[in-house]
């Protein structure tokens, strides 16, 4: 699944929460997160969906270092971030 990362996604999210990034909201709309009744969380190791009724992770991915570097980026608010786009593979999935 590819998931494109964009600038209203950058502009809405808020650093070092990992449910508001800007990776967590675009994957939020390409998942379409209240249809599937489940939370988004990203974090440096591993992007997370949670299922809050089971109280389970649904599926979990490892983070790739682009991942990695915009999220340290945005959270540090240093250095200025732009929009990009990274896969999410069932393969890798937790």
């Amino acid at each position: 699944m590819i998931i494109q990362v964009l600038q209203g996604h950058i502009d809405r999210g808020v650093p070092k929460d990992s449910c508001l990034c800007p990776i967590a909201l675009a994957i939020k709309d390409k998942i379409g997160e209240e249809e599937l009744n489940c939370y988004v969380s990203v974090g440096i190791g591993l992007i997370a969906i949670y299922k809050p009724q089971t109280g389970k992770y649904f599926k979990g991915y490892p983070t790739t270092g682009k991942i990695r570097r915009f999220l340290r980026n945005f959270d540090a608010q240093i250095i200025p971030v732009k929009p990009f786009e990274f896969e999410l593979l069932e393969e890798n999935t937790l």
